[in-house]
């Protein structure tokens, strides 16, 4: 095979993949947006159309293979936000200070006086 032929075939494989995700990614939103009743009228052609669309891109998959996927991309999404979910109460918020950074007005208006006497410096300190 050339060298044009390879990449002719790793083209194909990739459009055909991309394919597969768009087509279960849109089967995936028409599935969360709709109510049961709507999810049962609409679900056989969805998945026809589906099946047909990627048939041109030359992907042969059935039924049964595509909605198996879409049934784990939406348990996957499922999953995926309640992690995000849990991340955002779990994370620190901006908005509230830390006690360490609490300040009052006394300490704010007076400055800090370390004044010591000469006795207190030149004695010696004993650690335990």
């Amino acid at each position: 095979m050339s060298q044009q032929s390879l990449l002719e075939i790793e083209y194909t494989k990739k459009i055909q993949a991309a394919a597969v995700n768009q087509a279960v990614t849109q089967l995936v939103a028409a599935k969360k947006g709709l109510s049961e009743t709507s999810k049962r009228l609409s679900k056989n052609k969805d998945y026809d159309a589906a099946i047909s669309s990627l048939q041109r891109f030359g992907v042969e998959m059935s039924r049964v293979a595509l909605q198996q996927r879409v049934t784990r991309a939406i348990r996957q999404s499922g999953l995926q936000e309640v992690i995000e979910e849990l991340n955002l109460v779990n994370s620190p918020t901006t908005d509230v200070s830390s006690l360490s950074s609490f300040s009052t007005e006394t300490e704010t208006t007076q400055p800090a006086t370390t004044e010591s006497t000469p006795e207190e410096s030149t004695r010696p300190t004993l650690h335990a």
